[in-house]
């Protein structure tokens, strides 16, 4: 079996500018280019091949436009197990090329200088003009002038074998989630360019502001909510007819959470220190919950510690759908435990994973309510 070598033999040719271009104003003229932007890194085909009389296999498909080097490998067998493989480099290459350094991204308010490397591999110096433009995807108009551009157009002059650089300095807006860049040059009879579209991420960190409303059975009031000066991405109204529900259910989440790290610790701790001080003193709400008739028939899920864990960790979402019936269950479960003795495993744990530091309960044994 034979494989031609020629297969592997594919690029870019130069891409020639016309006389009636050439004419033209350079701002006119690099309009006229077209930019390359399929510029993948791996080229999908679909083998389709063809034989001819002598045996020799040969196939055709179109490659990326990134100006790269290529690694092209090849194995193939026929009906009788003869194998035969092949690896072979190409490289796809113009004679006047322009390689851009763009970011991954942007981000609001960012003063930047992008620079585009200009390659001439003929033979003759090229003398030409490069242009960037941004443009809005939304609508395909462009915006180079919202980014404070210096100057779009530049010129450049490169030695033949040789490269040359250009830049442009820029500050990002804030009113584009994305911008596409297209950066072209042409000099002589070659030319060249690419558009690349990155995101523009905000400069600006999610805060939740939240306002307690408190209402009486029959009660009205009017309130105001202070977001006129802010971007408010969205508002949310949560009603909770039985708050102290809500945060003994917290405490019972920090008590139970599977992870014993430090600050895993000092939550469980918290946890059990504020269900002790309830006991302490309001010793009502501990007896409350500690006469709830808590089921003695528990499934095999809960009788796992393991699965329980797991339950835990990975589907949270359960407690949050849980009705206060399920929850007063767990707090009762919560108060019916011996705290004492899980406070003091709690402090054991934490001297022995920190032996050097000072003892759990004398850290925080001090803390105030």
């Amino acid at each position: 079996m034979v494989v031609n070598e020629e297969v592997a033999q594919f690029g870019m040719g130069a891409m020639a500018v016309g006389s009636s271009a050439m004419d033209l104003p350079a701002d006119k003229q690099l309009q006229h280019i077209k930019a390359r932007t399929n510029l993948q890194e791996t080229a999908f085909f679909y083998p389709n091949l063809y034989t001819d009389e002598a045996g020799n296999i040969s196939f055709e498909f179109d490659s990326p436009e990134a100006l790269t080097k290529w690694k092209l490998l090849l194995f193939a067998h026929d009906q009788h197990l003869a194998s035969a493989s092949g690896t072979y480099f190409t490289q796809t290459q113009k004679q006047l090329m322009l390689r851009p350094n763009i970011p991954r991204y942007f981000r609001t308010n960012d003063q930047l200088t992008i620079k585009a490397q200009i390659q001439n591999l003929s033979k003759e110096r090229i003398e030409g003009n490069t242009k960037i433009e941004l443009i809005d995807p939304r609508n395909n108009q462009v915006v180079s002038t919202a980014f404070q551009i210096d100057s779009v157009l530049k010129n450049f002059s490169v030695e033949p074998s040789n490269n040359s650089t250009v830049e442009w300095s820029l500050k990002i807006p804030a009113e584009y989630p994305t911008i596409q860049i297209r950066i072209v040059a042409a000099g002589g009879e070659f030319s060249d360019g690419e558009i690349v579209e990155i995101p523009v991420l905000p400069n600006k960190i999610l805060i939740g502001d939240t306002e307690k409303i408190v209402l009486k059975a029959g009660e009205s009031k009017n309130f105001t909510v202070k977001g006129s000066t802010k971007d408010n991405l969205m508002g949310r109204i949560q009603v909770q007819s039985n708050p102290i529900l809500e945060i003994l259910s917290a405490l019972d989440y920090l008590k139970n959470y599977p992870y014993e790290c430090n600050e895993q610790l000092s939550s469980k701790w918290f946890g059990l220190k504020m269900a002790q001080y309830i006991q302490l003193h309001y010793p009502a709400v501990a007896a409350y919950f500690k006469k709830l008739n808590v089921d003695v028939t528990k499934g095999r899920l809960e009788e796992n510690s393991g699965l329980n864990e797991f339950k835990m960790e990975e589907m949270p979402w359960l407690r949050d759908i849980q009705g206060d019936a399920e929850q007063l269950k767990k707090i009762a479960t919560f108060f019916g435990t011996d705290i004492q003795a899980e406070i003091n495993a709690v402090e054991q744990k934490y001297e022995i994973i920190n032996p050097q530091m000072v003892p759990f309960h004398g850290l925080m044994g001090r803390a105030q309510y």
